[in-house]
């Protein structure tokens, strides 16, 4: 343990890390690591999973206001080691979701750098067959003509 305890949110959280390929201006653009954190709101036990994507650059939360939609990928194991373009496996869960109306948020929620956004199915946030704890979760941006990778990162507990 390094450092002092606190509670559970109950929330699970990956790290995402920018991927090395890319063009450069997008690596460029995004050489910080930001958060995603899964969450079902305990008021609606059987409703969706929500999404939080958290960027502490503001460059970040420009691509993604910008982009017309997430690309998000849950793969069945969670080796990071595995090369991006190896033997093609087909994933856990994954979603295209639209960002439409991002960039009308509100200033205050523009000022938190986040965006939230709701995911078609609902995921088993836990450790099981189907649960997305130690998965590795990719991210991409679907951007004026091209799928833009943002990052990769394991699914834990926050």
């Amino acid at each position: 343990m390094c450092g002092p305890t606190r509670p559970s949110t109950g929330n699970l959280i990956a790290i995402i890390f920018p991927s090395l390929s890319g063009t450069s201006s997008s690596s460029s653009s995004s050489s910080s690591s930001y958060s995603l954190t899964f969450s079902h709101d305990p008021r609606t036990p059987d409703g969706p999973t929500r999404a939080i994507f958290r960027f502490p650059d503001s460059k970040l939360w420009d691509i993604f206001s910008a982009a017309r939609g997430v690309d998000l990928r849950i793969e069945k194991s969670g080796d990071l080691t595995a090369s991006a373009g190896g033997s093609w496996e087909p994933p856990l869960h994954w979603f295209r979701v639209g960002l439409e109306g991002v960039s009308s948020l509100s200033l205050r929620e523009q000022a938190r750098q986040q965006i939230e956004v709701v995911l078609p199915e609902r995921l088993e946030l836990g450790v099981s067959g189907t649960g997305i704890v130690g998965r590795e979760v990719r991210v991409a941006v679907d951007g004026v003509d091209a799928l833009v990778e943002m990052g990769r990162g394991v699914v834990g507990f926050d």
